[in-house]
């Protein structure tokens, strides 16, 4: 009896991941995805660390929270003017930290600072792009101030199986500034397995962040679904499958 070569192919791949089932294969990798993947509390309130990490624009949404004046508490929406209505009153906040916008507001109202917290209940004015392999696919997410690029891959959701480590970029366009594009190397094993922090750099507006894809991706491309759970189970554990197959930043721009 023949078999076609796409069935040899499935018994080649079965047995690849059958003789990788033992104990010690668990690599670097392995503990990078395994961290990455953990979810990670919502950052606390602190009013002293909004007013360093952002800058508020239209069309954002402040939650305002004001001793003896309830009439002013709730969420507001940043008009396309880069003011905040509140009341008669229109406040121009556009561009302004929370620490500049609580001074406007204790100035107006006649309330000492420390009786105003405010903070965004939504960021809505600026974005970071995250691509390739990240769980929720490639997408827009929110800028919400100085976070390291692996707070927002946390944030995001983390890597899925088919990332490679040895293929993370951040894409820095610095057009406004009149510069010349950047494309930084991310080296994730370092910054989580070495403690080696040197490249989890603080991102900024409109930064991308591009994940490639090793060839288990094509692998799964080939495979029937009766052999997906296995794969997913023991793939991370391959050596051999985690060289990239996907163009770097540089070739994409």
């Amino acid at each position: 009896m023949r078999f076609s070569s796409k069935i040899r192919c499935y018994f080649l791949v079965g047995a690849l991941l059958i003789g990788c089932c033992m104990p010690g294969c668990a690599s670097r990798q392995a503990q990078v995805r395994k961290i990455i993947s953990q979810p990670i509390p919502q950052k606390e309130y602190s009013p002293q660390l909004d007013a360093l990490a952002y800058q508020v624009a239209f069309p954002d949404r402040l939650n305002l929270e004001v001793e003896g004046r309830p009439e002013l508490n709730g969420n507001h929406l940043i008009a396309v003017d880069g003011k905040l209505q509140l009341r008669d009153q229109q406040i121009p906040v556009e561009n302004e930290s929370l620490a500049e916008v609580r001074k406007q507001l204790s100035q107006l109202f006649n309330v000492p600072v420390e009786k105003i917290q405010v903070r965004v209940a939504a960021h809505q004015s600026k974005v970071l792009l995250i691509h390739g392999a990240v769980a929720g696919g490639t997408r827009h997410i929110d800028y919400r101030g100085p976070e390291t690029v692996l707070e927002v891959l946390e944030r995001a959701g983390g890597l899925t199986i088919d990332a490679d480590l040895q293929q993370i970029y951040l894409v820095r366009s610095n057009v406004i500034n009149g510069g010349k594009q950047e494309v930084i190397d991310i080296e994730l094993e370092k910054i989580l397995i070495d403690h080696d922090t040197k490249s989890n750099i603080l991102v900024r507006p409109n930064d991308e962040i591009y994940v490639g894809e090793n060839r288990r991706a094509n692998w799964a491309k080939i495979l029937p679904p009766f052999m997906m759970p296995i794969y997913h189970k023991v793939s991370s554990w391959i050596p051999g499958l985690n060289s990239t197959k996907t163009n770097s930043p540089e070739e994409k721009h």
